[in-house]
């Protein structure tokens, strides 16, 4: 699936890995069943710190098991969980970075909750054990193990902002990257054999109909039909990647992107849909844009209309922003 420097496509499924549904701590299950955990010395300390003071705690203890979670760039925000007195730590620190845990290399995809009161780490998924790569596509489209478990691999690069604990269910969310920027591929090769003989998923046409993060989406249209459902408002698209995170020249743009230039000429708008132009700078271009009287409100409006008619939203409901899960609506 191609995405453009300014539409920026982004179909985001949310990823959520329930903490505790449960009210009490006797229902809950796993490692976080516990919390919160008792206050240790250092709590007294930090209530009593003054104004603009600073307080040195140290190393947080490491998990028992899986050791430290480690410290990981574009990634500072740890979403508070207020009923456990706790956060959460994911993303990649870098671009496809392993770490060795018990003798054995896993992939940066791994979750730790930092626990306040213990001041320690715990480790809720150590991350995808590298050469032991099993998985399937169930019925959706996603990858799950023997059992029919989602697996969360490479399921995103950086965290940034994206990334929330939903007080009132008791969960944590992210949105989910499948393709992780392909930044996996050197340390997984199995897995992109996997998807080389099956498809990525539900983020190729050739599945469409198995999922759509934005219901039905997929089972009507693809990018191409959202950037044609555009015309004839201007619409640039440079350095476009496919779902692996491979550059793809000019011409294969051209040709996928057929139906779009085809409702752009139809539109008397050619003009107006630029494919990789390598002689004005895409600022430049945009400024453009705007200086000719088309105002940044009314791009977006209409992007949102054209994204509500291509989906089959009905247009007095759409209250989503311009990138949205698409959960929000339902089916």
């Amino acid at each position: 699936m191609m995405k453009s420097l300014f539409t920026s496509w982004f179909m985001a499924a949310v990823l959520s890995c329930t903490v505790s549904a449960a009210d009490t701590q006797a229902e809950r299950k796993g490692p976080l069943k516990d919390l919160p955990s008792p206050e240790g010395p250092h709590i007294a300390k930090i209530k009593a710190m003054g104004d603009n003071s600073w307080l040195e705690l140290g190393q947080p203890s490491p998990d028992p098991k899986w050791g430290e979670g480690l410290g990981r760039a574009w990634s500072s925000k740890m979403p508070f969980a207020p009923n456990l007195r706790g956060a959460f730590l994911c993303g990649e620190g870098r671009h496809g970075g392993t770490a060795t845990r018990n003798g054995k290399r896993y992939y940066n995809d791994d979750l730790f909750f930092y626990d306040i009161n213990a001041h320690r780490w715990i480790c809720l998924h150590p991350g995808q054990e590298l050469g032991k790569y099993r998985a399937k596509f169930n019925e959706d489209g996603l990858e799950v193990d023997k059992d029919g478990h989602p697996l969360p691999i490479a399921w995103m690069v950086h965290a940034y902002g994206g990334v929330t604990y939903d007080p009132d269910r008791r969960e944590f969310l992210t949105c989910h990257n499948p393709a992780g920027g392909g930044y996996w591929r050197s340390s997984m090769p199995e897995r992109l054999a996997f998807f080389e003989k099956h498809g990525e998923s539900q983020y190729l046409p050739a599945n469409r109909k198995k999922i759509s993060l934005i219901p039905r989406m997929l089972t009507i249209g693809d990018v191409p039909d959202l950037a044609a459902a555009l015309a004839p408002r201007p619409l640039r698209m440079d350095g476009l990647v496919d779902g692996f995170n491979r550059l793809r020249t000019a011409a294969e743009v051209r040709d996928i992107y057929r139906p779009a230039q085809h409702k752009y000429t139809s539109a008397g708008a050619s003009d107006r849909l630029v494919i990789y132009d390598t002689t004005t700078p895409p600022a430049k271009w945009l400024l453009e844009q705007l200086r000719s009287g088309t105002q940044l409100q009314t791009i977006e409006r209409k992007m949102r209309s054209a994204l509500a008619d291509a989906s089959g939203y009905d247009r007095k409901r759409w209250t989503a922003p311009l990138l949205t899960t698409g959960s929000q609506h339902g089916e």
